[in-house]
């Protein structure tokens, strides 16, 4: 017998409100100069919600919920030249709490629905917000009349209350993974030859080791073989690279040409909280060229050059209720034309 055709509908409907000041001083004119900031975020948020069943609609109470945060900031900047900056920078971040749809908790314990009562814990009224206490010290420096920049960032991130997903059949629930913490190196070097007009070179690199510090009491009970602190952080790759080569010139009255190669690395990383597989190292290569003029623009592409075809993204966990792969999307060669009338 086939189940009766079922429609949910739950969209929330925000009122926000956000207020703010800051406060700037020179402590050494021109060269150290202090900031200080802070923001308040008032979320309220009502998620009314609807379920249709056949022709039957049954309609839910309103949820109410709301969400509030104070966020600091606090930066340090110190350019004692024209050419170099050094900087600390200390900010909070925040992201609004969210509800579970009354419907879908319901339906997890009942037979007709996605009859998985084990998976009430992760079905809770309200999902608190997430916060991000980030701390970054960095420096940017001009070589060389402005031709070499060479630009560095360090950071550390404590992140809180995680926000996750679980999937139960053709449904999904949310819930709080728990906190996470680690370090974040970005590194980057432009240069544009004053001997060679029109070309520039960048390289960047970025290093990270976000971790998850600890797990929600209930993550921990019912999916702790899969999912342990000290885990890293699933879709972020622990490294990551890319070179890029570009060149314009002028060839003739209004018309310019140019030509772009880039390349970019991610290493292997999880590919989704508490999954058995890995995303693939991949290497990408795309090109660009085309031609340019006072009204016009005509250009050739080729994306994913080299046909990688690694995994990017899966599914296949404990918190998921199949299997999913996401490959590269294949090599692809296109032609853009753009005519401003």
């Amino acid at each position: 017998m086939n189940p009766l055709p079922t429609k949910r509908g739950s969209s929330p409907i925000l009122t926000a409100a956000c207020s703010g000041w800051s406060v700037s001083y020179e402590f050494i004119p021109g060269t150290l100069t202090g900031l200080l900031g802070l923001r308040h975020f008032d979320d309220e948020r009502s998620w009314p919600e609807s379920q249709t069943v056949g022709e039957l609609y049954i309609p839910y109470p309103e949820r109410e919920g709301g969400f509030d945060s104070i966020n600091p900031r606090l930066n340090l900047a110190y350019t004692p030249t024209a050419n170099s900056l050094y900087f600390f920078n200390a900010a909070k971040g925040f992201r609004s709490g969210i509800s579970n749809a009354v419907s879908v908790c319901a339906s997890l314990g009942d037979p007709t629905g996605a009859n998985r009562p084990d998976l009430v814990p992760f079905c809770a009224p309200f999902i608190d917000s997430d916060e991000l206490w980030s701390y970054e010290i960095g420096t940017k420096h001009r070589l060389n009349n402005g031709a070499l920049v060479i630009d560095a960032t360090l950071y550390y991130q404590d992140w809180k209350d995680i926000q996750g997903r679980i999937g139960i059949g053709t449904i999904s629930t949310s819930f709080e993974y728990g906190d996470a913490d680690g370090a974040r190196l970005d590194v980057s070097i432009t240069w544009s030859p004053e001997a060679v007009p029109g070309l520039n070179l960048a390289a960047g690199a970025n290093w990270n080791d976000m971790k998850f510090s600890s797990l929600d009491p209930v993550v921990a009970d019912l999916f702790g073989t899969y999912l342990k602190p000290g885990d890293r952080l699933p879709t972020v790759p622990p490294f990551s690279s890319a070179l890029s080569i570009s060149y314009g010139a002028p060839l003739g009255d209004q018309i310019s040409g140019e030509v772009s190669v880039s390349w970019n690395h991610k290493a292997s990383h999880p590919a989704s909280p508490g999954a058995i597989i890995e995303a693939d190292h991949r290497n990408y290569v795309n090109l660009r060229a085309g031609l340019t003029g006072d009204r016009f623009g005509f250009y050739l592409t080729a994306t994913n050059l080299l046909d990688a075809r690694g995994i990017t993204f899966g599914q296949d966990g404990p918190f998921y209720a199949g299997q999913l792969r996401l490959i590269d999307p294949p090599r692809l060669y296109a032609v853009e034309w753009t005519y401003d009338f």
